[in-house]
């Protein structure tokens, strides 16, 4: 019984441990305001000025994920920061099916069909929509909050991708929201972002409040590591 009970002990303080990593980064390259070793709590509110990267890196199970943020950037203390937001992605509840569409596609501009529930394009730019191969060819409509007639197209089924030219779209009144409907998915949110975004960091957070996650993530991380790996 007494082994049994220093078992369930060592594996409490063990899952303890990691929960503990998984909240706090690590500064691996620092800034005027923070130091290379420095532990931040995901309470932390980050401050970055012009030109300044900041490179932190947090531990979960076997692995060592970085991140890169990249100056200006600057939090509001009232607001949920980046940190907080990073760690409940990165939660295996919450996070694993994003991690999984970092590791298969790198490219945070390309839109992949059926994971993207939400996507966060660029003022005048295409939307690039990608999917796995399809049975048949499927109707691809783009609406907003307009009179205007929808955008209308057919995706072949021989093709992964889909290329849509926002100037292209029915003019929508405020925010650049649309609906993009493909037949036998699930509707996908379109997001215009703000030109005013000034780094990457920024777009990220903007990105993590519409729910672009998969995206979002893409622009901060830098690599994943197997922590057992020579």
């Amino acid at each position: 019984m007494l082994k049994l009970q220093k078992l369930l002990v060592i594996l409490a303080v063990g899952l303890f441990s990691q929960t503990a990593l998984a909240e706090t980064f690590t500064v691996v390259s620092g800034s005027s305001q923070y130091k290379k070793g420095q532990v931040l709590s995901g309470k932390t509110k980050i401050k970055l000025k012009a030109g300044e990267k900041l490179v932190i890196k947090t531990v979960r199970t076997d692995k060592e994920y970085r991140y890169i943020l990249k100056g200006p950037y600057s939090e509001d203390s009232k607001e949920k920061g980046l940190l907080e937001t990073i760690i409940e992605i990165i939660k295996p509840q919450k996070g694993g099916a994003a991690n999984q569409a970092n590791e298969q596609v790198k490219n945070p501009w390309l839109l992949i069909v059926s994971q993207d529930y939400n996507f966060c394009y660029h003022t005048n730019d295409s939307i690039k929509f990608w999917r796995a191969k399809a049975p048949k060819d499927a109707e691809i409509t783009i609406e907003g909050i307009t009179t205007d007639k929808p955008f209308e197209e057919f995706w072949e089924a021989d093709n992964h991708d889909f290329e849509v030219d926002v100037n292209k779209l029915p003019k929508v009144k405020k925010g650049g929201i649309y609906l993009a409907k493909i037949e036998g998915t699930f509707p996908i949110t379109l997001h215009k972002m703000p030109s005013s975004l000034s780094s990457d960091t920024y777009k990220a957070n903007w990105m993590f409040q519409k729910g672009c996650k998969r995206q979002g993530m893409l622009l901060l991380k830098e690599e994943k590591l197997l922590l057992t790996s020579k």
